[in-house]
This record gives structure tokens, C-alpha cells and sequence, in this order.
């Protein structure tokens, strides 16, 4: 609803909007699979939000779109099929220099998880197995959290609400014979379920 005062006020153009239309060009809407750039040579899309490299070569990419502090956007969610490759995901602000993460999550091929924080890899926080749901979100302080199957195993040291820090753009990196991601989708707070 609104009010008009002052004699001659008018609204024109009034309509209804549907939710696609919420988001703009460089921006994406939560709960829809990623789309990524990537060299055509050494990767294919293997379904709704997937990535699988052709051979053992180390494959990077980063998403077609970026997030911004104040949008529907909280993070991502994917899973990891085989557990004999190198795997890094997460966020870097765009426009970015380098393959760099900033914030994010590096999975080796003995199983372990570590946290990346301002561009350094942590010591293992945990353990996963194939098909593992992860998340990688933004809590209400701002603060990264690391998600495995519902539990948060990690939440970063620093908060990410400066304005200069946005627009952020998903970053992946991975080697390893029939390295593949799957499932990678933009999730928002609605999607946050409580810690089992």
C-alpha cells in the first residue's frame, strides 16, 4: 500500500513483479543450480550445477554470476562423488586476480576437510564420505560456516560485512582422474536448516 499528499502527486506504471524479475544482471537468485565459465577443453557441465574434468588435469572455474551482501544469496550447497581428487571451493571478490579463494573449503583425497580463511588453508576440521551434502554460507554476523550433512563444522574468525568485499564470485579448483562437482546450488537464509 501507499499515500499520496501533496495536490498533483501521481504513481504511474504500477505493476506486480514476479521473483525472477528481483534479480539483476550480475546477480542470482537463491535456490538455482550455478552456471560456471570454464575452459571447454579440460571440463564438461555433467548436469544441473556440476562440473567433471575430462582428464586428471587441474580444472578452474568460476560462476557466471556473483552475489552481493544485500541479495537473496547466503551461499552454496554441493556435493563430492569421489574422494580421489583435490577439490577447493568458495568465494573470492570479484572483479578477482587469481584463482585465489578467499573463503572456502578444500577437500584432499584421504577424505580430511579444511577451512580456507583470508586465503590460507586450515589444519583438518573434519572428515567426509562420498556424496556428503556441504554448505558454504553466511550466518546473520556475516561469518562463513562450513556445513557437512546439517552440522556446522567451521565458523570463520572474520566477518565479511564491509560493502567494499562485494560483489563476490564462486571459485573452484580441482585435479584428480574424473574430478567432479555436483549439484552446486545458490542457497539463501530460508534454505538454513537448524544444526541436527
Amino acid at each position: 500500500s501507499f499515500s499520496l499528499y501533496h495536490v498533483g502527486a501521481a504513481v504511474s506504471e504500477l505493476r506486480w513483479i514476479s521473483p525472477s524479475e528481483y534479480v539483476t544482471v550480475n546477480s542470482v537468485a537463491a535456490d538455482v543450480p550455478a552456471t560456471w565459465k570454464f575452459n571447454p577443453t579440460l571440463a564438461i557441465e555433467a548436469g544441473s550445477g556440476s562440473l567433471q574434468a575430462l582428464s586428471a588435469s587441474r580444472v578452474q572455474a568460476t560462476s557466471e554470476r556473483t552475489f552481493n551482501i544485500d541479495g537473496f544469496v547466503r551461499g552454496i550447497s554441493f556435493r563430492v562423488p569421489i574422494n580421489t581428487v583435490t577439490l577447493s571451493i568458495g568465494f573470492a571478490a570479484h572483479p578477482y586476480s587469481s584463482f585465489t579463494i578467499r573463503f572456502g573449503i578444500s577437500l584432499d583425497t584421504v577424505g580430511r576437510i579444511r577451512a580456507i580463511e583470508n586465503e590460507f588453508t586450515t589444519d583438518p576440521i573434519g572428515a567426509f564420505s562420498l556424496n556428503d551434502e556441504f554448505e558454504l554460507r553466511l550466518n546473520e554476523a556475516f561469518e562463513f560456516e562450513i556445513v557437512r550433512n546439517g552440522f556446522i563444522l567451521y565458523t570463520t574468525t572474520v566477518s565479511v560485512s564491509s560493502e567494499d568485499e562485494y560483489p563476490m564470485v564462486l571459485i573452484l579448483d580441482m585435479s584428480g582422474a574424473g574430478a567432479k562437482v555436483l549439484d552446486v546450488r545458490w542457497i539463501g537464509s530460508a534454505h538454513f536448516e537448524p544444526e541436527r
